[in-house]
């Protein structure tokens, strides 16, 4: 099937007389989830990200998006996670995915799969979890809360198991649906302006052709950019975020940098042992469930030393603690 993206507003497909795949950029607003979020009963969370460079959601056709479902009746799309992009450990747990939609239509009742795969050679392969997500979780009502560069999401899946991640630390994570008459949902990615060129020559993420991966209707996968006129021809990551619970009592290894939170959940006050092998600056901060920034602070380690922050003047709920480029869930009760 072959791809042919255009970077054209003012393009208007009502039907398709031929087998070509056409995209065209539009303009989307973005929300975060007021309503739901991870299920967390551990203490050292970590949500898992790839996604660098500007938030995009370029269309495909009338009412279809490139990063979901379109006028061809794709399947499913999904991004590899491994060793190359921070994934270097097999000592946790896949808990929930986080989902930056771009757009979303339809029958509220109509569902979405967010699910794992194992890796197939390359290929997303064995179905290691899943769980529906009805279209009415994906809050699509601010807009632009996020700047270029930081991590959005709308929708949060929990998988009622934890899933291991797998020993040759490499994993996929997406979604899969059934196209409907009148149903459209799209991911929010990266940004590739200049279509069917030599994978990882423009676009923010240079790996799509072995990281980004979409499903056909004969349910063959295919990259988005395979170096031929058969894909989308776009270097691009889509906005799917893991979140890992880690084994080690909250430790997180930051290179020279060790951390952890106690306690968590709390009323409020939080503890960080800081263990940096060497002297260092460290960045910290907080967010709220809508992104906004609520702490921030620049920390000097050496050694072992203990830095306080406190919630008590926010109000309960989940808060997300990055202390420099690694993000831990913090819970206030």
């Amino acid at each position: 099937m072959k791809k042919v993206y255009y970077l054209a507003v003012a393009v208007t497909l009502s039907t398709m007389a031929f087998s070509q795949k056409v995209a065209k950029q539009a303009s989307y607003s973005f929300s975060f989830d007021k309503a739901q979020h991870p299920n967390s009963k551990t203490t050292n969370d970590t949500i898992y990200s790839h996604f660098t460079g500007s938030p995009e959601g370029y269309r495909s056709g009338v009412s279809g998006w490139i990063a979901g479902h379109n006028d061809y009746n794709d399947i499913g799309k999904m991004q590899l996670m491994d060793s190359a992009h921070g994934l270097n450990t097999t000592n946790g747990a896949i808990t929930d995915v986080l989902f930056w939609f771009a757009g979303v239509e339809g029958n509220p009742n109509s569902t979405f799969e967010a699910t794992i795969w194992a890796d197939n050679a390359g290929i997303p392969g064995t179905v290691l979890g899943s769980v529906s997500v009805p279209y009415s979780a994906v809050d699509t009502v601010a807009t632009n809360l996020m700047s270029n560069g930081i991590i959005g999401w709308n929708a949060v899946a929990t998988f009622t198991s934890p899933i291991g991640i797998p020993s040759n630390q490499k994993f996929w994570v997406g979604i899969t649906f059934t196209p409907a008459t009148g149903d459209t949902i799209g991911l929010v990615h990266t940004t590739d302006t200049t279509a069917q060129d030599t994978p990882g020559t423009t676009g923010d993420f240079a790996d799509a052709i072995t990281n980004t991966f979409e499903q056909w209707d004969d349910n063959s996968y295919h990259s988005f950019n395979d170096g031929t006129t058969n894909s989308w021809g776009l270097d691009i990551a889509i906005a799917v975020f893991p979140v890992l619970s880690l084994n080690g009592v909250g430790i997180e290894e930051l290179n020279d940098l060790d951390f952890n939170v106690y306690p968590n959940p709390s009323t409020g006050d939080f503890n960080i042992n800081l263990n940096s092998t060497i002297a260092s600056a460290i960045n910290l901060s907080v967010r709220n469930i809508v992104g906004q920034t609520i702490i921030s602070k620049t920390v000097a380690v050496s050694g072992r030393s203990v830095e306080t922050i406190s919630l008590t003047d926010y109000s309960k709920g989940i808060y997300f603690l990055t202390v420099n480029n690694k993000t831990v869930k913090l819970i206030v009760e």
